[in-house]
């Protein structure tokens, strides 16, 4: 039907995709309205800018919560690699250099 024909020609003609096409029936007439679509903001950005909007306090709170976070990665990234053995060679290294006196006291 002439909608779809309608359709067709907007839509060929919409070369960046970035339109959406919004069709209205008025006193027996058909209107194609072409809309720019909304591009959906990426999370990434909507956390940024829910960040900007932060009080000090807040900021501080999410700052440290990160913080607390990124360690605690850490922590279990060290304990997965002393378990599969990646780490002996850092107590191999510590006995011989105690063995040899060369630690120090902390």
């Amino acid at each position: 039907g002439i909608e779809g024909d309608l359709m067709r020609i907007v839509l060929n003609n919409n070369i960046n995709n970035d339109l959406e096409v919004h069709f209205r029936v008025k006193d027996s007439s058909i209107y194609a309205i072409m809309v720019k679509k909304e591009v959906p903001m990426s999370k990434i950005n909507a956390i940024r800018k829910a960040i900007e909007t932060l009080s000090e306090d807040e900021y501080v709170e999410l700052r440290q919560w990160f913080s607390e976070r990124d360690w605690k990665k850490w922590d279990r990234e060290i304990e997965k690699d002393s378990k599969a053995g990646k780490l002996d060679f850092l107590v191999r290294e510590a006995f011989d250099q105690k063995h040899q006196g060369k630690l120090k006291d902390l």
